[in-house]
């Protein structure tokens, strides 16, 4: 048959532009030839609803058997397929391919488009990209969907000199085969149980209601207090917010006062004082005449005097010194943000990371509650496609070599104390089926373990210890020991001495939670004013725990060292072998200049992000001499070490 010569496919789809997966239709499959034969490649555009059944089972042996598939992008193609009864084996997306290359720095250019014109200078017309809707083949949807099979195997050769250049072959492997699971996972999507979820957004009000209050009380001390008063975001007087220029709400704010009044117009006022005028009181003709010459003060006063709790109901009074303020507006928070840190330049992860006041943990944690009632809310059923399930789009490259997702964004479900799994038990499965929860324990601290060789820590993991108990005890010394309460289960008995166990001794559960803090943040980059806001401490007294904990552990204190100042020097970071993931920082380079300055402690916030992301990915550029002193390895000589280390 014609595929027989092929040991490669160049494979693509067409489809309508319906947005949900399960109601998308198939328009077209097209192969193309993996090189040339006489300098001419050969295309296949076959449109779907046109062939056989007998056709199209041909079609799914293809798709199912054993040959490598060059794709583009090849989770859309892996899902759509999979809707339509075929379960596409190996393939190779010259997508992930490019985004390994970049270490999936967002916001580059990954689309077969950009690809096809960096790589050999051809500009592709997608301009027929959305007309399949049809079904009607046209010369040009046959071109379109020609080009779209014809460039992938010489963009490949471009991009595997470069992958095996940088030892990423293994990890290039990997990520063809997760794409597949990947796929799997948006084609079965999830289904929600509306009403449960309806009963969360019920019962999340009073979590945002709450957490906006905390924040508001800050407003009730110096120096919050003076800089909202300056920003007009409080004031110390009752602040009328009454828009007379609306109709609606002159007629409203009339008739508190008169309430047999038809409306708020000029008209309407003349003929109530024409007709009532003889039976009112002096000082109610007095407002009325007042607006009949567009003076609203009389009113105003009386509304005041006699009105103050409607006003204040209905929103048309403001008491004084009650906050008026929108915590989720970025520039906003970021005025008050200034009270306690003047040289903030905006409300990043990473500068309020730097900050250690408590306001910052609370204004955190408003946003987070705040996603319960929108994000989080009705405005999710949006997400649900017509057969009841939910599916989400995964991005498996990003930056920090992590998976995201979005459309919805089903990795960041709440899961919290205030709410705890109620988010999450929404999603229910069908009958006779049941949800299984992996996850694997402590594996950050493993990583940490395994790369710093530190033997505390894989003596703790070796015995089935607490870690963060351990490290604790190592800290505080004779105040851990103190802290002892009767029946603790760190100093229960057993065989070969003390069990070293998770307790719950009061003073225990302290000292154990500030040094978990240490144990997971440091990894994370994390410096001694984030730490002081977790563990509520001062930032003097955060410093000293973690000079400290170094001390204690100095084989993590030289480890997170070494790869700070490796990415800081270098503008990229590795992960151990055999998958060797790099994470280029594109702006290391208008920050290299001043490296020297920074690392002799005149702290750069372009470097001081790359040395904190640093930290949180392993490099392979490491390694300990035959004497045990770490030092920098490279090339064949680390991989070896580290291989066999692991």
């Amino acid at each position: 048959m014609w595929e027989a010569e092929q040991k490669e496919l160049q494979l693509d789809i067409e489809t309508d532009i319906e947005p949900y997966w399960c109601t998308k239709k198939l328009i077209t499959i097209q192969f193309g030839q993996v090189g040339s034969t006489h300098g001419i490649k050969a295309q296949w555009i076959l449109q779907w609803s046109e062939l056989t059944e007998e056709q199209r089972l041909y079609i799914k042996g293809i798709i199912e058997g054993p040959k490598t598939k060059l794709i583009h992008n090849a989770s859309f193609e892996i899902i759509m397929l999979r809707f339509y009864g075929m379960n596409l084996t190996a393939p190779f997306d010259t997508m992930l391919a490019e985004k390994i290359l970049n270490g999936g720095i967002e916001n580059e250019n990954y689309a077969l488009s950009d690809l096809c014109f960096k790589y050999i200078y051809i500009t592709l017309d997608k301009s027929e990209q959305k007309t399949f809707g049809d079904n009607i083949l046209t010369e040009n949807k046959v071109v379109y969907a020609a080009n779209d099979v014809i460039h992938l195997d010489v963009i490949r050769g471009h991009q595997m000199p470069e992958i095996e250049k940088h030892k990423l072959g293994n990890l290039m492997e990997l990520e063809n085969e997760v794409c597949l699971a990947f796929s799997d996972i948006t084609f079965h999507g999830m289904e929600l149980d509306r009403n449960k979820w309806r009963e969360n957004e019920e019962l999340a009000q009073p979590i945002v209601d709450a957490s906006q209050l905390r924040l508001n009380e800050w407003l009730t001390q110096e120096p919050f207090r003076s800089k909202a008063i300056a920003a007009g975001y409080l004031s110390e007087s009752d602040t009328l917010r009454i828009n007379f220029g609306s109709p609606q709400q002159k007629t409203e704010l009339i008739q508190m006062v008169f309430p047999d009044i038809d409306g708020g117009s000029l008209p309407i006022i003349k003929k109530y004082i024409r007709d009532n005028g003889s039976k009112l009181k002096l000082a109610d003709l007095n407002i009325m005449v007042s607006l009949q010459e567009k003076n609203t003060q009389p009113l105003n006063d009386r509304l005041v005097l006699d009105h103050k709790e409607a006003l204040i109901e209905r929103g048309f009074l403001l008491p004084a010194n009650v906050p008026d303020i929108n915590w989720n507006s970025t520039d906003q928070a970021l005025t008050i943000a200034r009270a306690i840190a003047p040289r903030m330049q905006n409300m990043s992860e990473e500068s309020t990371a730097n900050q250690s006041h408590p306001f910052f943990d609370d204004l955190s944690e408003y946003k987070d509650s705040l996603k319960l009632t929108g994000q989080y809310g009705s405005d999710f059923f949006k997400y649900i496609e017509p057969d009841g399930r939910v599916r989400t789009s995964f991005n498996q490259i990003v930056s920090t070599g992590r998976v995201s997702s979005k459309s919805p964004n089903m990795q960041n479900i709440p899961a919290k104390e205030s709410v705890g799994t109620r988010y999450r038990n929404a999603f229910v499965c069908a009958e006779n089926e049941v949800f299984v929860d992996s996850d694997f324990t402590g594996q950050e601290l493993a990583i940490i373990a395994h790369v710093s060789k530190d033997p505390i820590w894989i003596g703790c993991m070796e015995r089935n210890e607490d870690l963060h108990s351990v490290c604790a005890e190592m800290i505080y010394g004779t105040n851990w020991l103190a802290a002892k309460a009767e029946g603790c289960a760190y100093y229960a008995k057993v065989e070969g001495g003390i069990a070293k166990q998770k307790c719950k001794c009061a003073g225990h559960k302290t000292f154990r939670n500030a040094v978990k803090t240490v144990n997971f943040g440091l990894a994370y980059g994390m410096g001694g004013a984030g730490l002081s806001r977790k563990i509520r401490s001062t930032k003097a007294e955060a410093d000293a725990l973690i000079e400290l904990y170094f001390k204690t552990f100095p084989k993590i204190g030289n480890l997170l060292k070494f790869l700070g100042e490796y990415g800081v020097k270098n503008g990229v970071i590795q992960t151990i072998a055999p998958y060797n993931r790099k994470r280029w920082f594109p702006f290391w380079k208008f920050a290299k200049g001043r490296i020297p300055q920074h690392l002799a402690g005149n702290h750069d916030a372009t470097l001081g992000e790359i040395e904190r992301a640093s930290k949180n990915q392993p490099e392979h550029c490491y390694g300990l001499n035959k004497s045990g002193e770490l030092r920098e390895l490279y090339g064949h000589e680390a991989m070896g070490i580290l291989s066999q280390a692991a």
